[in-house]
């Protein structure tokens, strides 16, 4: 019993690496939507409609109080390396 415990404990050690890696990875393209944003002087709400997704997902991303989703993260990269983002007709 107390090897599958600790186990268990090992799978949850390498979870807790592997989602402090993607919350990183995801502060980072954060970072980046934000710097692309001022850099190119545009308004939040024009980054939304730019990425096709609302005023209030772009506001809580860059405030820390939400984060975008792997869709969106795609979409995020390609406006970020200055390709045409295309999303849901």
């Amino acid at each position: 019993m107390r090897a599958l415990h600790l186990s268990h404990r090992m799978i949850s050690l390498a979870a807790i690496k592997f989602y402090k890696g993607i919350y990183r990875y995801m502060d980072n393209i954060i970072i980046q939507l934000e710097e692309y944003r001022l850099k190119h002087r545009i308004t939040q709400q024009d980054l939304a409609r730019k990425l096709g997704v609302s005023f209030v997902s772009v506001n809580r991303w860059l405030n820390g109080h939400a984060r975008p989703q792997k869709l969106q993260v795609y979409q995020i990269k390609q406006l970020l390396q200055d390709k045409e983002v295309q999303y849901g007709k």
